[in-house]
């Protein structure tokens, strides 16, 4: 649930939308996804992905103050209230590492940067200090450069020191404050994963499936030591967490593992368990991927710090012996395609939401990879798209119903010219189902799909041509049984259904009354239902039209005017709906905004 702070505002906001007259709108606001902040200066920012996929998180810290902080992509570091808004942002070194970790010496952030030792200090970042501070006291703090190269630093302390790892080997204390290295010994393993300080100065690290412990510059070698940390069935934990008494390991499919002060299995699987790691079902989500670092608010609700920056909280059920996600925190950056069915579930291919739910609830567990483009919507609910997996180098082709796991099959024949698609939209030709898809050269490819969208054959290809020179096609969308809608370079057209392909019927021109109403240069499309909605990015509006009559039945967001507010909108790209009912991504303000055109 979103704090009282940020439901009262969603309730003023939703009624300010409600009785509009001014601007004439009749496409009303239905709430927000993937922004724990919502609306406004609390509103989650992720610095641009600068080419990368994905904020990228590497820990979490729960303060004093009862605020948690992590990095929000190259560049930043985001404080959060528990209750997932936004208090403040700071510029951090941009470098990005696979060992980078976030972690706190009482109230000094010590973050490791591709190999290079920072800090921050959290009274200073935070002004006053309280947690209730003001959001809107967003401090820009010096970061101080320890000048101490170091391949991985401990998740916790030891008298003000914490333990770090140098690129050779050399295991040293380091005291954060004065910024002196004080040499332990030096380590023979290669690729040691974790490093963890116990409360009597002995340190454990990770390695080769292995715990070993370090004491007085010695690792110990006895009927205790080394130990090995999981069984011979399960994958390789990628880290490894003390939290109080209680371990913590991390791997891939959002899969954290429990163990007890002896580091046996208690229960061992508490949230994921992809590859087969439990029997029966744990909750999973995507987006925590391989957890990079966990923190404790209390006895039972902890954070955790997601592969792709978005933090979780999860509370532990004793009884059930497992970790439920109670909260999502964080934004989301890019959106290459969204879908919603008739039910009103909503995704963005790796995970759904309901209609009802709000701007810090996390997505359900659905085991899907990310769409390459737009995703067609079949009829009966069912999805048909293309899509990539992991780092992007996989292709595939996934299809099912929202309300179930997708069913990939890794193909790369059906993509348009050899090219990532840009949008697909389903076709149908008397008893059989097809989906169009197009890149963004307008080269378009036509496939006959089952009635739950598995791909059964690719039928040919075709080329949108309109007698002008098109830079980009972004989008489409179905007028009716013989009619395609293509958007191209902030234009509309129109293509007939032939035997061969599509053949351009001229430009479908809404109706025009004043300058207001002209379509940007950025368009993309989505239709259902007789409605033909437009996300008009430049302009930074929505528009909806009754496809019959061309004539506009609404509008959400004020012309040439971005905002951040439950009114506004800011370059809003993806768009997709079913019915009455539409979700946009605000792509300038990193979340996904619900419409309604009654």
């Amino acid at each position: 649930m979103l704090s009282k702070y940020v439901v009262a505002a969603t309730w003023m906001v939703v009624a300010a939308v409600s009785l509009t007259s001014t601007r004439g709108q009749d496409i009303k606001f239905q709430g927000v996804l993937a922004n724990s902040g919502e609306q406004g200066s609390t509103l989650v920012r992720f610095s641009p992905s600068s080419g990368m996929r994905f904020a990228v998180g590497m820990g979490v810290v729960y303060d004093r103050f009862g605020t948690l902080w992590d990095r929000a992509g190259p560049g930043v570091l985001n404080r959060y209230a528990v209750d997932g808004r936004l208090l403040g942002t700071f510029r951090i070194p941009q470098p990005i590492g696979n060992s980078d970790r976030l972690t706190a010496v009482g109230d000094t952030l010590v973050m490791l940067l591709q190999n290079r030792l920072y800090t921050m200090n959290v009274v200073d970042a935070a002004g006053s200090g309280a947690a209730d501070s003001s959001p809107s006291a967003k401090s820009k703090s010096a970061v101080t450069d320890l000048n101490l190269p170091a391949k991985l630093v401990s998740t916790n302390a030891n008298q003000g020191r914490l333990a770090v790892i140098a690129g050779d080997g050399e295991l040293s204390w380091v005291d954060v404050v004065s910024g002196k290295a004080e040499s332990i010994t030096k380590l023979p393993e290669s690729r040691i994963q974790s490093l963890e300080v116990m409360s009597d100065g002995a340190i454990l690290y990770f390695a080769d499936n292995h715990i070993r412990r370090v004491v007085e510059g010695k690792v110990i070698s006895d009927d205790r030591w080394p130990r090995r940390i999981h069984g011979d069935r399960e994958n390789v934990p990628a880290g490894l967490q003390r939290i109080g008494d209680i371990w913590f390991s991390f791997t891939g499919h959002g899969t954290i593992k429990r163990y007890n002060t002896d580091l046996s299995p208690q229960p061992g699987v508490v949230l994921g368990g992809g590859s087969g790691w439990v029997i029966g079902r744990v909750p999973a989500n995507s987006e925590i991927g391989t957890g990079q670092g966990m923190a404790r608010i209390n006895d039972r609700l902890f954070a955790v710090s997601g592969y792709r920056g978005v933090m979780h909280l999860l509370r532990w059920d004793e009884q059930a012996g497992r970790m439920n996600i109670v909260r999502r925190i964080g934004a989301i950056q890019n959106v290459p395609g969204l879908a919603i069915d008739q039910q009103g579930r909503i995704t963005i291919g790796s995970g759904t939401w309901e209609w009802e739910d709000s701007a810090d609830s996390p997505m359900s567990e659905l085991e899907g990879p990310e769409f390459a483009g737009q995703p067609a919507m079949l009829d009966n609910g069912s999805l048909a798209s293309a899509a990539t997996r992991y780092d992007g180098s996989r292709t595939g082709w996934i299809s099912g119903p929202l309300s179930d796991v997708y069913r990939m099959e890794e193909r790369a024949d059906y993509l348009p010219g050899g090219d990532s698609p840009v949008s697909a939209t389903a076709w149908r030709s008397g008893k059989l189902q097809r989906v169009l898809m197009i890149n963004s050269k307008g080269i378009g490819t036509t496939m006959q799909v089952a009635p739950d969208g598995q791909l059964q054959r690719v039928l040919g290809g075709f080329r949108l041509e309109v007698g002008v020179a098109i830079k980009s096609w972004t989008s489409l969308a179905i007028e009716d049984a013989q009619h395609l809608l293509a958007a191209g370079d902030g234009t509309i057209y129109c293509f007939a259904s032939t035997e061969d392909g599509f053949v351009s019927q001229g430009l479908w021109s809404p109706v025009v009354t004043d300058d207001r109403s002209r379509l940007g240069d950025q368009i993309m499309l989505a239709s259902d239902a007789g409605l033909l909605w437009v996300a008009d990015t430049n302009r930074h509006r929505v528009l909806c039209y009754d496809l019959s009559s061309k004539k506009m039945v609404g509008q959400f967001g004020t012309t040439d005017k971005a905002g951040s507010d439950c009114q506004s909108l800011n370059r809003p790209t993806t768009i997709a709906c079913r019915g009455v009912r539409a979700v946009v991504f605000d792509s300038e303000n990193q979340r996904i905004v619900k419409l309604s055109s009654k």
